[in-house]
């Protein structure tokens, strides 16, 4: 199994953008990054990160960590419509543009960042997962398909989640 996910990271290509940015232009350009990144990650299944970082001493200096699932992802995203709008309206606000290919220094364990991520997000959700039980509860009590006895054992134990996360939170 460590070999196979071995294999797809030394597939995958990775590099960093080094961008600086005219300073008239940053707010505009940073809504930019932010958003193409978000959709460039929610829609291709082979884009697997674009996180645009800005430097805190120097703020018109961006970096955008990539990471494609292969080449051919890569050429795809750069046929997407929101990569050519991004590009072709930020392209006057960039002083200067360095793309740099970066070799991950420990392949086998690069795609667990991203599945530890998606894990705590799933963790994060119970407060969610509890008011879903209570709204499912009004929906079966409203239905009547259940017995008065099992609805109120169900919206006691949603309601009892409920509280229980609040007090945590």
């Amino acid at each position: 199994m460590s070999a196979m996910l071995a294999s797809a990271a030394d597939q995958m290509l990775v590099r960093i953008a080094e961008i600086e940015v005219y300073p008239e232009r940053i707010e505009a350009y940073l809504d930019a990054a932010k958003a193409v990144g978000a959709e460039s990650v929610a829609k291709e299944p082979g884009v697997v990160c674009i996180f645009p970082m800005q430097k805190k001493e120097h703020p018109t200096q961006i970096r955008i960590v990539e990471i494609y699932r292969d080449e051919a992802a890569y050429k795809a995203h750069l046929e997407t419509p929101h990569f050519k709008k991004y590009k072709d309206g930020t392209y006057h606000w960039v002083k200067s543009l360095n793309l740099e290919p970066m070799q991950p220094l420990d392949p086998e364990h690069m795609s667990l960042i991203f599945r530890k991520e998606c894990r705590q997000k799933k963790a994060d959700t119970g407060f969610s997962r509890a008011a879903r039980s209570l709204r499912d509860f009004r929906r079966m009590a409203n239905l009547r398909r259940f017995s008065k006895k099992r609805c109120r054992g169900l919206r006691d134990n949603a309601r009892s989640r409920m509280m229980l996360l609040t007090r945590e939170a």
